[in-house]
């Protein structure tokens, strides 16, 4: 026998009591909220928070090419290809897309255009993806962080999605973004 899901509307009956930081470093924290559901019920949620929103790239090489940033994924032990991508604390997306492209990738662009954003996980994150597009490129020497050790390939539009297909790029907003290019290319 199925049982009826109660839809409830964005934040209507939930209400956030306290929230108190469990955890934090540089790059998130843990914060633990006391939280009032629609039947009554106070109950704890946990939240992890990575302090603000982050963008991803996709350049526009004039023979429908693009490029692919390298790099091994320490939590899943893999390497991954995914778009250029990243987060400026504090900065706006578009300001954030322009930095991470140039330091990754050593790309600067003329033409940015927005084609799209979600929450990355609305189950514990507040984060949301700004995912661009950009033309007229000038590559030049990339600029990566301390900490990250990156390679990057020129790559067709079509090989990326064969990548993706093949699980060969198994990075969720690169597949999200790679989803917003096929609509913006279409």
């Amino acid at each position: 026998e199925r049982r009826a899901i109660k839809m409830v509307k964005s934040g209507h009956g939930f209400k956030v009591l306290s929230s108190k930081t469990e955890y934090e470093n540089p790059f998130f924290k843990s914060i633990k909220h006391q939280v009032r559901r629609p039947d009554g019920k106070i109950k704890p949620f946990w939240t992890l928070s990575r302090y603000g929103d982050f963008s991803i790239i996709i350049p526009i090489f004039p023979n429908n090419e693009t490029v692919l940033v390298g790099q091994y994924r320490i939590p899943v032990g893999d390497y991954s290809w995914d778009f250029p991508m990243g987060q400026v604390r504090g900065e706006d997306p578009i300001k954030t897309a322009k930095q991470e492209l140039l330091e990754e990738t050593g790309i600067i662009g003329e033409n940015w255009k927005k084609i799209g954003h979600y929450y990355l996980a609305p189950g514990h994150n507040e984060q949301e993806v700004h995912v661009y597009v950009v033309k007229n490129l000038k590559e030049g020497k990339s600029h990566p962080e301390e900490e990250e050790v990156l390679e990057t390939q020129r790559i067709g539009f079509s090989e990326v999605g064969r990548m993706i297909n093949d699980f060969k790029i198994k990075d969720g907003p690169t597949i999200v973004a790679y989803h917003y290019l096929e609509k913006h290319l279409n």
